[in-house]
């Protein structure tokens, strides 16, 4: 007579490597769908779909840029870490210095941290400001520049000049924007 195998008789689910593989495809498919969750929930804003208006106004600044160099245009901004008061001195070859400044703190990584301050004038040279919310600390880029004038849409036209430079905060000293006055 023929020998039979006891496990041959046994019913599918009863072994281990059909088991095993319907594992690794459901790992694999709840794997793919975690993935694509975490993807649509932290979107990468640093993308911009309007890459063609984006270079005009990456002219526009490398403009106010050399035309702040041109003039010889410094300043010293202080940021007080505990108030958020910001402190800003201006100097350079001006017929008339503006009635306020915004100065924008872009952070490197996290569009959320971002902030703005416009900046009035105080004295002759000096020019106030208070951060609306706790004064920021890591990497920044910061932009000094004349607030846009009226009618025109923030980064529409070319600002007359514009100071930007890499910082760190908190800093105890103030930074140098262009020339160390």
């Amino acid at each position: 007579m023929y020998e039979t195998d006891p496990k041959a008789a046994l019913p599918w689910y009863r072994f281990f490597w059909p088991w095993f593989i319907v594992l690794l495809l459901t790992a694999s498919v709840v794997a793919g769908i975690t993935t694509v969750v975490i993807a649509f929930r932290n979107q990468d804003s640093l993308v911009d779909d309007h890459y063609y208006e984006a270079g005009n106004a990456i002219n526009r600044r490398l403009a106010a840029e050399a035309n702040a160099v041109r003039l010889g245009i410094r300043a010293a901004v202080a940021i007080d870490e505990l108030t958020g008061e910001v402190h800003i001195t201006l100097a350079g070859d001006l017929e008339s210095l503006p009635e306020s400044l915004v100065l924008e703190l872009s952070h490197a990584t996290r569009e959320t941290h971002d902030a703005t301050v416009t900046l009035a004038r105080t004295g002759a040279d000096r020019f106030y400001g208070q951060l609306e919310a706790a004064p920021p600390s890591g990497r920044y880029y910061a932009t000094l520049r004349l607030p846009p004038t009226a009618g025109e849409a923030v980064g529409e036209a070319a600002p007359e000049w514009r100071l930007q430079r890499e910082i760190r905060l908190p800093s105890r000293d103030p930074l140098p924007f262009g020339a160390v006055p």
